[in-house]
């Protein structure tokens, strides 16, 4: 989709048949390994090149690492929990493997987790639950900040029930999941743009994304990169 190097993680559903909102987003991955993900000097020097409505963007709701999973500003960044983990072997259960994060990644990582929402609404909350969002979160993304600094907002996406309604086949109120899908993305795109105005500082990131996750990136993509090189020489 924006041929740079980025990588825009894409999974399906385990069950296939939650779609993402904006169409099937194509699986990308392209670009050097973390090694060499690091801005360049033009690009740090452009700091504060940003488009109108980025520079000096505060959220109401992500300001101060408010509605964040994982931010380097949350005291309780799901993140930042025990992913020790047992690597198993042919003969049974081996070592038990050290999770480090990495002390000063280069790069930085914005996660935007899957339909995952069990909220009775079209919209989800902005609470996240521990079984759900923050269990996608652990699983999904945690481990990458070994290589990454990890910032995954809480966003108030289209939730199972409204997913499943839609693809029920009984009547659906199209405005309505229409009204839903913006309150969902404009999250996203809210979350986005605190993360560069605040805390981007030049760094070069990588979008990683599951299924509705990855298809508000796709969007995200389209509607605010693919035509603005100054964002999209971070990637």
């Amino acid at each position: 989709m924006l041929g740079l190097t980025a990588v825009l993680a894409v999974a399906a559903c385990s069950g296939g048949s939650d779609p993402a909102p904006t169409g099937a987003a194509p699986a990308a991955s392209s670009g050097p390994g973390t090694g060499g993900s690091a801005p360049s000097s033009s690009t740090a020097a452009s700091t504060n090149d940003l488009p109108d409505g980025y520079a000096g963007h505060r959220s109401e709701v992500y300001a101060e690492g408010r509605h964040w999973l994982c931010h380097p500003d949350v005291a309780d960044d799901v993140c930042e929990r025990d992913l020790d983990a047992t690597v198993l072997t042919p003969g049974g259960l081996g070592e038990v493997e050290r999770h480090v994060p990495a002390a000063d990644p280069g790069i930085d990582c914005f996660y935007i987790y899957p339909t995952i929402s069990g909220d009775p609404e079209l919209n989800a909350d902005l609470e996240p639950a521990e079984d759900q969002e923050v269990r996608a979160t652990v699983n999904q993304i945690a481990r990458l900040n070994s290589v990454c600094e990890v910032y995954a907002p809480v966003y108030r996406q289209l939730t199972v029930g409204s997913l499943l309604q839609r693809m029920g086949g009984d009547d659906v109120d199209q405005a309505a999941m229409e009204r839903a899908g913006d309150v969902a993305y404009g999250d996203v795109l809210d979350a986005w743009k605190q993360y560069m105005a605040n805390h981007n500082n030049g760094r070069g990131v990588i979008l990683v994304g599951h299924s509705q996750g990855a298809g508000w990136l796709e969007q995200l993509g389209e509607e605010e990169m693919d035509d603005e090189p100054r964002l999209r020489e971070r990637l």
